[in-house]
């Protein structure tokens, strides 16, 4: 079931990877092999994203969102300096 929805999800949002982590990741011995199997099986053909285990466990979901903040943050900034210069 996550192989098929990680694809589904894939397929809708056409996203570079998706991100495993905390238990998920550290376990994946257990059901990479299938997961990864169905996963593929339910990509729209094209389409190219990859199955990331994070070694971040608990942690990881938090350093994402600061990181994605953070990049917002710095974009906003030199899109509104480059358009001052510009000017």
């Amino acid at each position: 079931l996550l192989g098929q929805t990680c694809g589904l999800l894939a397929t809708i949002f056409d996203s570079d990877a998706i991100f495993l982590y905390g238990d998920l990741a550290n376990d994946k011995i257990l059901y990479q092999s299938i997961l990864e199997e169905t996963f593929q099986q339910n990509l729209y053909p094209g389409v190219s994203t990859s199955l990331i285990y994070s070694n971040l466990s608990a942690s990881a979901p938090a350093l994402g969102a600061a990181f994605f903040a953070l990049d917002k943050i710095l974009n906003d900034f030199l899109i509104q300096k480059t358009e001052l210069i510009e000017q």
